[in-house]
């Protein structure tokens, strides 16, 4: 991208102000999945301190996952999930969710193009009273 001028900062899409940042973005998504526990330990070279290979959440690992990617930007969470080999033969279900339409559509667009049939995309304001998008009434 070239250097962008103060009037394309004004002007500017959330999408277009994020592009290009998930080089640095997807370690951070990777690191928190490692914790959160979805994805296994072994994928980090260096932990967290407070978790290790006998924490609770890296014993087991569920068949069926459920994710609420809340803010999620471009969606890196999501790919680096999807696309981690881990997750492989899992049932997944994700909801991708931001308040901010520019942002969906390009997760929408990468979705398309990755195939991310196990991806939903939301409009979701948590600023606001939240219902779950996954229950039944969402």
């Amino acid at each position: 991208m070239e250097k962008w001028t103060p009037e394309q900062w004004l002007t500017s899409t959330q999408a277009e102000l994020y592009e290009g940042t998930e080089d640095i973005t997807s370690p951070a998504a990777h690191a928190l999945l490692v914790q959160a526990g979805v994805l296994p330990l072994s994928h980090l070279h260096s932990p967290p301190p407070n978790i290790s290979a006998s924490s609770p959440q890296h014993q087991s690992f569920h068949k069926e996952l459920r994710i609420l990617d809340n803010g999620c930007g471009l969606g890196q969470l999501t790919e680096v999930l999807l696309t981690d080999p881990s997750s492989k033969g899992k049932e997944v279900s994700i909801v991708c969710g931001d308040v901010d339409e520019s942002l969906l559509d390009a997760v929408r667009k990468k979705g398309k193009k990755n195939g991310w049939e196990a991806v939903e995309v939301k409009r979701i304001d948590t600023h606001v009273r939240f219902t779950s998008p996954f229950s039944p009434h969402s």
